[in-house]
């Protein structure tokens, strides 16, 4: 089966890179052939290593500028991916990943076909509002959600129509070590990007200085709002207890021990590098906005608070320090994600795709 990943755009360092990249390589496994489509080359070219195919499709573009005014021309998206299939080969499903936009893109590209145009399936990376234009959803002919919240979402916007089916975004487990736990000291941790609008590491900064007891905060990352984040924890006072690390390829190399991880955002459709931590044995604790809830069970492999409350996550992370909160066992957090296994994930996928062509009419 020739199965079509349709993206705008992804730097090659994020999320949604990994998952595309586990997702795509074990479909190849199972004899499918995948490509991926997006508007123009990755910033960071490691990612194409993982990745077996990848297309662009706008001529006008050789990178997204961080300057980007937001402008989307989606009908020279839909051209330009049609150009290139019309040099190759039309797709047995089309899979319009990470925006709404892309269902549009899709369904523009492949009309032309008729009676013979394959299914169209969205695959949302995030909440409907982080994107916007959640109508042109309607585009497409079913939809995967990789959480609960976002399921509920796209059935509100479509109660009665396309089919919506819950895909887990995988979790890589393979050649991945238990973290030793920090003796004496509560190591926290945060990995990701620096852009403070989304992922709200000055939650995390100011709920630090009202702890009492021994702690260390890990940050690996890079992004726009780093040197404004150093500068609040210059304000706070923490940097002698904060460590900032750059992005790398494999930053769980360079963790040599850890307590917590956490995961402050205002929205995330998933959270994946939650499930990394857990399957290397560390619980998490994360705001409940949405996917962390399918990850996280409040108490059991890690905790929940409200977004944007640094004094709720103040209070956890005081009861920990205090010994009242215990630390889950790592064999606890292990479990925890074994359904988010990629064999897992794909055996799922698999089966709503072959349901969605089974039963699909142009």
């Amino acid at each position: 089966m020739i199965i079509d990943f349709v993206l705008q755009f992804v730097e090659g360092h994020g999320g949604v890179e990994t998952v595309l990249a586990l997702i795509s390589q074990e479909l190849v496994r199972r004899g499918h052939h995948v490509r991926i489509f997006q508007s123009a080359q990755p910033f960071y070219l490691e990612w194409l290593r993982e990745i077996p195919e990848i297309y662009y499709y706008d001529p006008l573009l050789t990178g997204y500028s961080r300057s980007y005014n937001g402008e989307i021309d989606a009908f020279r998206f839909a051209l330009g991916y049609r150009a290139l299939l019309d040099k190759l080969i039309y797709p047995d499903i089309a899979i319009a990943t990470m925006a709404p936009l892309q269902s549009a893109v899709c369904r523009l590209a492949l009309s032309s076909l008729g009676s013979q145009r394959p299914p169209i399936i969205s695959w949302m990376h995030g909440p409907i509002e982080a994107y916007g234009a959640g109508n042109l959803l309607k585009y497409s002919d079913a939809h995967f959600a990789i959480s609960t919240p976002i399921a509920q979402q796209i059935h509100q916007l479509f109660p009665v129509t396309a089919p919506i089916y819950y895909i887990r975004n995988p979790i890589d487990t393979r050649e991945v070590k238990r973290i030793p736990r920090a003796v004496d000291c509560l190591e926290l941790l945060y990995m990701g990007r620096l852009h403070n609008q989304v992922k709200r590491v000055d939650v995390l900064l100011k709920s630090l200085p009202r702890l009492r007891g021994k702690w260390h905060l890990t940050i690996i990352g890079d992004g726009p709002d780093k040197e404004e984040l150093k500068s609040l924890a210059d304000e706070l006072a923490l940097s002698q207890n904060v460590t900032w690390l750059d992005w790398r390829n494999q930053p769980w190399n360079a963790i040599s021990e850890a307590s917590l991880l956490a995961l402050t955002s205002d929205s995330e459709g998933f959270g994946l590098v939650a499930g990394e931590a857990l399957a290397r044995g560390i619980p998490v604790i994360a705001t409940k906005c949405g996917g962390p809830e399918d990850i996280i069970k409040h108490g059991i492999n890690g905790w929940l608070f409200p977004p944007g409350d640094s004094r709720a996550l103040t209070a956890i992370l005081q009861k920990i320090l205090d010994r009242d909160y215990a630390l889950p066992n790592p064999e606890t957090c292990e479990l925890s994600i074994q359904a988010f296994r990629p064999k897992n994930v794909v055996d799922s996928m698999e089966k709503a795709i072959s349901y969605t062509r089974t039963f699909f009419t142009p």
